[in-house]
């Protein structure tokens, strides 16, 4: 049987690529309304962030209870390589999962069989 903290592993590798995914699309559409107020196209669900979009740059957060930092300034181009660099990792640790839980799940079905 698949033990609960390979499932729990599995579950997260997979929730980190999608979410990870969808922040890409996210930038993606961002960048495209950037050129486009670049050009003199505005975007009505921009307007409110326009400064943001202006500069077109991101911002990271590193949270904990005591001591949180943020650094703003951050280019796309760089943003999308730790993301693009976070889901290769991401696939990579599922590759391993994958295996480890094939082989908890023949240790269970050995198992059940040498009792049968």
């Amino acid at each position: 049987m698949l033990t609960p903290e390979t499932a729990a592993k599995i579950f997260n590798c997979h929730k980190e690529i999608k979410d990870s995914e969808n922040l890409l699309l996210e930038m993606k559409k961002r960048e495209k309304a950037l050129n486009e107020l670049k050009h003199g196209i505005e975007h009505e669900e921009f307007l409110k962030e326009k400064s943001y979009y202006n500069d077109g740059l991101l911002s990271m957060t590193i949270p904990s209870s005591e001591n949180s930092g943020s650094v703003y300034r951050i280019e796309f181009e760089l943003g999308r390589s730790i993301l693009i660099a976070h889901i290769a990792k991401q696939k990579a640790m599922l590759v391993t999962l994958n295996e480890q839980a094939r082989l908890e799940i023949e240790m269970e079905e050995n198992n059940v069989t040498e009792k049968a």
